[in-house]
């Protein structure tokens, strides 16, 4: 009785295309091997960092690395014309976390993007847009808000000192 739903699971991930396979927590070189050469860009929205961009099967597909080399970020991006459907986004989802639908519990839903976490052990972000998939780890998501946290005091650092300069020359 098992064994139908195992075959059929087995036959549904063999007919995914390459980008559904989990690779949050792989290396550069793993992610390389599987999507070719990357094209690199600096990123400054919402904080500065470097992002790897790959496409594959109609779709680019950015990843981000922590410090010791894993991939902690990574943003699909169907092409034009195209978008993920709802199955697709729970199927990336899974693959990449190791997590199915029934862990993931909603966070924040506006208009335009739905915010959903796990509340697991490996606990995880996603956002959902109608143009996009971005899933994260939580240490992805705690290192960017510090580094927004830190842009935007420099932010106001500078915004300080032009208005005391202001003040001094009058």
């Amino acid at each position: 009785m098992i064994a139908k739903p195992c075959i059929a699971l087995a036959a549904f991930f063999a007919l995914l295309p390459t980008p559904a396979i989990a690779r949050l927590g792989e290396t550069k070189e793993e992610c390389q091997a599987r999507y070719g050469k990357s094209v690199t860009k600096d990123v400054a929205a919402p904080v500065k960092e470097t992002v790897y961009l790959y496409t594959a099967n109609n779709m680019a597909i950015e990843l981000s690395f922590n410090d010791e080399g894993k991939c902690w970020m990574i943003k699909y991006t169907p092409n034009k014309g195209n978008k993920l459907t709802d199955k697709q986004e729970y199927q990336l989802l899974s693959l990449n976390t190791k997590f199915d639908e029934k862990d993931w519990k909603s966070h924040r839903c506006d208009h335009i993007e739905w915010m959903w976490r796990t509340e697991k052990a490996d606990k995880y972000g996603a956002v959902f847009a109608p143009s996009y998939l971005l899933i994260f780890t939580e240490a992805y998501e705690e290192a960017s808000l510090k580094r927004k946290k830190e842009t935007d005091a420099k932010k106001l650092s500078d915004k300080k000192k032009k208005q005391d300069a202001l003040i001094e020359g009058l």
